[in-house]
């Protein structure tokens, strides 16, 4: 998810915000990571905040959940990585065969 340069993000048509701050310092990092459902007309955008550095645990994690998900009700769901190390680690490559047969 790309940030504008306000530093917020809203689904297209609502008026609430969600601010992200742009700078952490002693506070500490946050990372977020997201899908987009459509599901019909309707679309769904769940997250996850990861507090600190993302890693590709936390990405594996994630993304067993939609997995399992579109194994049990039988619908596909499309993944669209970046090029980020968490995303392209050997840990998530391994990882994909088994994500793939479940519907990912």
């Amino acid at each position: 998810m790309c940030l504008p340069p306000s530093y917020t993000w809203t689904p297209k048509g609502t008026a609430r915000q969600h601010r992200v701050r742009s700078r952490w310092g002693s506070a500490g990092r946050i990372n977020l990571i997201g899908t987009l459902r459509l599901e019909g007309e309707a679309e769904r955008l769940e997250y996850a905040l990861i507090e600190g550095s993302c890693r590709s645990a936390e990405v594996k994690g994630y993304l067993d959940a939609p997995a399992e998900q579109a194994q049990r009700e039988g619908k596909p769901c499309v993944v669209v990585p970046d090029n980020a190390p968490f995303h392209t680690a050997g840990m998530i490559r391994e990882r994909e065969a088994r994500w793939e047969a479940r519907g990912l």
